[in-house]
């Protein structure tokens, strides 16, 4: 209940997954599990143009969806 995905997304079609934890979300997609700032960091030194920015409003989404879900707007 405290998670939500996204599936197909990067180079690699991995399902990302974000949680609340810890007094904040954070996204796990393959071996990478942090913040979504963080996230956007690690996207940003492997993706380039369309495909960084679709990876990453992809983790958004599943931000999105979740803060709705656990009402944390």
């Amino acid at each position: 209940s405290n998670v939500s995905y996204r599936e197909n997304c990067g180079y690699s079609s991995r399902t990302i997954y974000s949680a609340w934890m810890d007094n904040n979300f954070k996204i796990a997609a393959g071996c990478f599990f942090g913040t979504l700032n963080e996230f956007e960091d690690a996207v940003d030194e492997s993706y380039s143009g369309d495909a960084a920015e679709a990876y990453k409003q992809a983790a958004r989404d599943c931000i999105s969806e979740l803060t709705i879900k656990l009402n944390k707007q």
